[in-house]
């Protein structure tokens, strides 16, 4: 009826009410998480904490130094506290972020 009002064809209104009904209940997509600063860039092979800030942190499964697992200290969406494990060797790293959203590294150097 209310296409008939509008003046679309029957066709042509079954397709607009499925667009805005698709637009309405899909569900949305999160942006993944995002790594703006690691505080400090650098560390002693012994390990030590870390400070990441960024997005998207919040929903962390889990934080590995290279291969090797880290340990969340403490987490908010902006926020993560890590503390790394002890290095075998002086280098870079990734530091990678795992979330329910995606993932996200950053280089930090163990000296």
């Amino acid at each position: 009826m209310i296409g008939f009002i509008v003046g679309y064809r029957e066709a042509t209104f079954r397709e607009l009410v499925k667009r805005v009904v698709d637009v309405i209940l899909s569900p949305g997509t999160t942006p993944g998480p995002v790594i703006a600063a690691l505080t400090p860039k650098t560390g002693p092979l012994a390990g030590g904490e870390i400070s990441m800030t960024g997005s998207g942190l919040g929903r962390v499964l889990s934080v590995r130094a290279g291969s090797q697992e880290a340990e969340v200290v403490e987490g908010g969406d902006n926020q993560l506290i890590v503390r790394l494990p002890t290095a075998a060797s002086a280098g870079v790293v990734p530091i990678t972020v795992e979330t329910k959203d995606g993932s996200v590294a950053a280089e930090y150097e163990y000296q």
